[in-house]
């Protein structure tokens, strides 16, 4: 069985970044902030593969938003 659409390719940037500061010999803080697809590049969905439809062969989703997830942590 052959594949008549290809999907298209994807690309996604995940960062993160951390930094801890003692604030004293006993207590200490992190601070740390996550970026999924930093980008914010979409991510195509696969085409309409229904001859009968009006949208065949035409990509009509997408998905891929920007998260950015920023934490805190005391330590002690």
């Amino acid at each position: 069985s052959g594949r008549f659409f290809e999907s298209p390719g994807s690309f996604r940037l995940d960062v993160n970044l951390i930094k801890r500061v003692r604030i004293t010999e006993r207590i200490g803080l992190q601070i740390r902030a996550d970026a999924i697809n930093f980008t914010n590049t979409p991510q195509w969905g696969d085409p309409n593969a229904n001859i009968n439809s009006l949208d065949f062969g035409r990509i009509t989703s997408a998905d891929g938003n920007r998260i950015v997830v920023l934490q805190a942590r005391l330590t002690f």
